[in-house]
């Protein structure tokens, strides 16, 4: 079933809150965890949401000088004929 799926990738999770939560069997003990994990998710959220509202809120500027010259001096190359076998 779905529920017994879910249970074995949470339980197998990467993220040790999920994995603790999902293996606990007391059901005092997972509600508690589950509400230590919300809280200090929703308290990272919210200093990301914050720091990301201190950044954007001074603009941007970028000043760009494009400037052409009049004259354009290509530089000098060689080309090497190396080749041992002629083709024409």
């Amino acid at each position: 079933s779905v529920r017994r799926y879910a249970r074995k990738v949470l339980g197998e999770s990467s993220v040790s809150a999920v994995s603790e939560i999902i293996s606990t069997n007391s059901l005092p003990r997972k509600a508690f965890k589950l509400i230590i994990f919300l809280v200090f998710t929703s308290a990272f959220l919210y200093q990301v949401i914050k720091f990301l509202t201190y950044l954007y809120e001074y603009p941007t500027v970028v000043n760009i000088d494009l400037s052409n010259p009049d004259e354009y001096m290509a530089p000098a190359f060689t080309m090497c004929n190396s080749q041992i076998v002629r083709r024409s």
